[in-house]
């Protein structure tokens, strides 16, 4: 008699769970293993400081003077200015390629004041065919000019007012002491000194700085209006 082998019973429902595979573990398969989903933290690029002192200019300010012995819409300048320096410590942040990120000022320290530009600018009205100067007297004359201390250590004209730019030296036959002038070129005037060598149709300019004297330095004929 033939010896039967054992017969193992399966469920109907082990026979659907072996057929897709579930709980079914063969021989050779590994674990599964668990997906690592944490990632890391990006690294940050290193930011280098450093401190820094420099030396910058400092700019020059203008002032500026009005005048009524320029016309209108023109200026002059009496003294030129001079840039400052100034000693300034930064500390400055930077990426590693060197790229500035960012600074910041530590302390300043003046090493060098700015001397101000002074500009004369002129307010007087233009000259005009008709109007103000339309009908008054104008000569022709020949122009030098001098510095408010020639041949005075009081720096005064003759008639007692402090010699600078506007008061001019005539003759006094030609052109009355304390005649307001008006002379293309220089400005609004006055005749309050004479001059030994003053005679005639000449007409010698007060000169106050040397901005003035290269501004006139090539006017030897000018033209001048009799204002009174």
């Amino acid at each position: 008699m033939a010896t039967s082998s054992p017969v193992r019973r399966i469920s109907a429902i082990g026979v659907m769970a072996l057929a897709i595979g579930v709980g079914a573990t063969r021989p050779g398969d590994a674990t599964p293993r668990q997906t690592d989903t944490t990632t890391s933290a990006p690294q940050t690029s290193q930011t280098l400081t450093k401190t820094v002192t420099l030396r910058e200019p400092i700019p020059y300010p203008t002032l500026r003077k009005p005048t009524s012995l320029l016309r209108s819409g023109t200026s002059r300048i009496l003294r030129g200015g001079v840039k400052g320096e100034k000693e300034v410590t930064y500390r400055i942040w930077l990426r590693p390629d060197g790229t500035e990120i960012k600074r910041i000022r530590l302390s300043e320290r003046i090493l060098k004041k700015p001397v101000p530009e002074v500009v004369q600018v002129g307010i007087a009205a233009k000259l005009a065919s008709r109007g103000y100067f339309s009908g008054r007297r104008v000569l022709i004359m020949n122009a030098t000019y001098y510095y408010p201390h020639e041949g005075s250590a009081t720096g005064r004209a003759s008639t007692g007012i402090k010699c600078g730019y506007g008061v001019v030296a005539v003759d006094p036959h030609y052109i009355p002491l304390g005649t307001r002038l008006y002379i293309e070129g220089y400005g609004y005037a006055i005749a309050a000194d004479v001059g030994s060598a003053i005679k005639g149709n000449r007409i010698d300019l007060c000169i106050d700085s040397l901005h003035n004297i290269a501004h006139i330095r090539d006017m030897h004929h000018v033209r001048v209006h009799i204002l009174n």
